[in-house]
């Protein structure tokens, strides 16, 4: 039961024939605005000509069927990194299994952060190849040292619209302080060039450890819309589609999330979720995603399931979405003007 309240409280878990509990709102709200937000993302990706198109057209069917099984509710879901229904749920099973051993390291845990110099999309790949291999060998330094080097490795990635770069980066939970500087310390010998400033090392608490297994991208960019004069206009969050499919084709294949010095907690991830419902079906029911409805529908009885209504902001993002122009596109050699207004923010969903 202990797994169980954990799921329910950051969200949902990790499978692929999920149960929960049609009873609660609050999950089904949360998934439903996570299905609305996805499929306008993947409207702008498989418009594009990219590796991923028949990838981004399976997440444009996750979860758009919900069967109503006796007293569970079940879908099928894709499983990709850049759907936000799988990504909630890759997140709170990513926390049942690494919460408690994190936990339970008290005070001694640190929150370390190794960045080094944006590069332009066509290096991103090979980049966050050499800066996982580096990870890798400064972790085989430690082991010849004879150091216990325990903690949890995570890959994020951002784009910078202001100057059209991408960020790979690192953060870290470590356990102990002298081998969170430790990891610093060879992370700036194979990195001479990082900015001082990008770096960190602080002590963390159980909060800080569980925005550590959100998503290893942030999908909306701050930027300038223009004037009628080409002059920098309304400051706005956008989604910049190439940018997402450039950082897509880059992970493919890799390991965004590691553990060491430690082995995660095995869950039986089909059972979290089974949770008995005050409504029995006698037979089975269906609903059905609608786009313009933004929510699964029965089609027999005309119920809604979830009663979700995306916010106007949450509209504005999905009708701003930019599939090539960047701002460094937009106004040339007017781009360090812009950076001296603005800091160049990158910001997470937040309707």
């Amino acid at each position: 039961m202990e797994q169980i309240k954990k799921i329910e409280n950051v969200e949902e878990n990790f499978n692929l024939n999920r149960s929960t509990d049609k009873n609660n709102k609050s999950i089904l709200l949360k998934r439903a605005r996570a299905k609305y937000f996805t499929l306008g993302l993947m409207f702008g990706l498989v418009e594009l000509k990219s590796e991923l198109k028949k990838s981004y057209w399976n997440t444009y069917y996750c979860a758009s069927t919900i069967e109503h099984d006796g007293n569970k509710l079940k879908s099928k879901y894709c499983k990709n990194r850049w759907c936000l229904v799988c990504n909630r749920i890759r997140t709170a099973v990513n926390i049942v299994k690494y919460s408690d051993e994190v936990k339970s390291w008290g005070v001694d845990k640190y929150f370390v952060t190794l960045t080094a110099p944006t590069v332009l999309g066509e290096f991103l790949k090979n980049t966050i190849d050499e800066r996982l291999n580096v990870f890798q060998k400064i972790m085989r330094v430690f082991e010849n040292q004879k150091i216990k080097f325990i903690g949890i490795r995570k890959l994020e990635c951002t784009y910078r619209p202001l100057t059209n770069k991408f960020h790979p980066h690192f953060h870290c939970i470590i356990k102990g302080k002298v081998e969170a500087e430790l990891l610093l310390s060879e992370w700036l010998k194979r990195y001479p060039d990082a900015d001082i400033r990008g770096q960190n090392v602080k002590q963390c608490d159980d909060n800080t450890v569980m925005e550590l297994f959100k998503y290893f991208t942030k999908l909306i960019s701050s930027g300038y819309d223009k004037n009628s004069d080409n002059s920098p206009g309304e400051y706005k969050r956008k989604i910049y589609i190439n940018a997402l499919d450039i950082v897509f084709l880059s992970i493919r294949g890799c390991r965004t999330f590691q553990s060491f010095g430690f082995k995660a907690k095995k869950i039986d991830e089909s059972k979290i979720e089974t949770v008995q419902v005050d409504e029995i079906c006698d037979k089975i029911q269906y609903y059905y995603w609608e786009k313009e409805l933004s929510d699964w529908i029965n089609k027999e009885t005309g119920e809604f399931l979830t009663g979700y209504k995306p916010s106007e902001a949450m509209k504005g993002l999905i009708d701003n979405i930019s599939n090539s122009e960047t701002i460094s596109k937009q106004y040339g050699n007017d781009i360090e003007e812009i950076t001296k207004q603005c800091c160049n923010n990158i910001v997470s969903i937040v309707q």
